[in-house]
């Protein structure tokens, strides 16, 4: 293992992201030659924190789609797990979108919305939703092709035909379906569907892109009075920018 705690078979090259729940390290690996990986490194932390990165594993596992990153394999070593993933070189959306204030030109977003819902039909029809879509969770590769990243957050809601009710809210609140809050007891959730939240975080995704902001600044437990205006209707003064 390195310093990085990197297998021993894998080569460093940079560091392209980090978050919550890992590091992703661009490298070489002798089992993949002539080919650049994505390497996601989570650390593991007692048998919850290891139930949780079997069901992303299994759950990504199952994904094959072209605006879906690649799982190739995956081990754990000690107390780290290591996700190979296809590398997405142009960086994540929300990167592109931090470097233009009026949002992307209509055109690349809306080619960049028809690619995230053929993931999501993909994604949904093989009964799992995501929880979590943002920018962040969104990557542009070398053909200007988006695509659909960590699964951690990912859970099954359709079993054998039958669709299962959630009854645990995660994910970013700003891009979190309004049936995920509950407006008199805010530390209530209610059961409820699945597919409507990727859906909903789907379309805040959307308006971010044209307009370079959310339609709200954000979505605090302090601000739901604010927000349940917002989703019943009151106006929200978007300025779409860019042709």
């Amino acid at each position: 293992m390195s310093s990085l705690n990197l297998p021993n078979t894998s080569k460093f090259i940079k560091t392209i992201g980090q978050g919550t729940f890992g590091r992703v390290h661009l490298i070489h690996d002798e089992r993949f030659p002539n080919q650049l990986l994505a390497l996601k490194v989570i650390d593991i932390h007692g048998e919850n924190s290891r139930r949780k990165v079997n069901k992303e594993i299994e759950i990504h596992g199952q994904l094959k789609h072209p605006n879906i990153v690649r799982l190739f394999y995956s081990e754990q070593i000690s107390t780290n797990a290591y996700l190979y993933l296809e590398p997405a070189m142009n960086g994540s959306l929300n990167h592109h979108l931090k470097t233009k204030q009026l949002g992307i030109v209509k055109s690349k977003a809306l080619k960049y919305f028809q690619h995230l819902i053929t993931a999501l039909i993909h994604l949904h029809g093989l009964g799992f939703v995501h929880r979590d879509i943002r920018p962040s969770n969104l990557v542009i590769d070398k053909n200007d092709c988006l695509k659909l990243i960590d699964f951690g957050l990912a859970i099954i809601y359709k079993y054998h035909d039958e669709k299962l009710m959630l009854q645990i809210a995660c994910g970013t609140e700003s891009y979190r379906a309004p049936e995920t809050f509950d407006f008199i007891s805010p530390n209530i959730v209610k059961p409820h569907e699945g597919v409507p939240l990727d859906v909903w975080s789907s379309g805040i995704v959307l308006v971010e892109m044209l307009t370079g902001r959310l339609p709200w600044n954000s979505v605090k437990t302090n601000e739901f009075n604010a927000y349940k205006r917002y989703v019943e209707g009151d106006s929200l003064d978007l300025n779409f920018g860019q042709n």
